[in-house]
């Protein structure tokens, strides 16, 4: 391997790596109240926001998965992909909805 190449290949793995990380902002808290994760002496207005959110984000995967299963004429697959996608989907419509903008 020539320097060149190994210097590219270097700098590219430097770059590549921030890159290809999961953005801070999926579970980011709003203000100081986590919306997901466990939490230890969390506010009333925390422990309200947490539960509509739980909920919501509840509702939401439901009627996404529902709503592919009408659409499609054999079973819809339920694995870590779809969920994935289902929850991320949800998380951001969820907090649309909600009002919570992830930092």
């Amino acid at each position: 391997m020539t320097p060149r190449s190994s210097f590219a290949l270097v700098l590219f793995a430097v770059v590549a790596g921030p890159a290809l990380a999961e953005p801070a902002s999926k579970t980011a808290p709003a203000g100081d109240c986590q919306l997901v994760g466990p939490i230890t002496d969390a506010s009333d207005g925390c422990k309200i926001l947490r539960g509509s959110y739980q909920i919501e984000l509840g509702d939401c995967m439901v009627r996404v998965r529902m709503e592919a299963a009408a659409r499609a004429a054999a079973p819809v697959a339920n694995n870590a992909h779809s969920s994935r996608a289902r929850y991320a989907i949800c998380d951001a419509q969820t907090r649309a909805k909600i009002g919570i903008t992830a930092d």
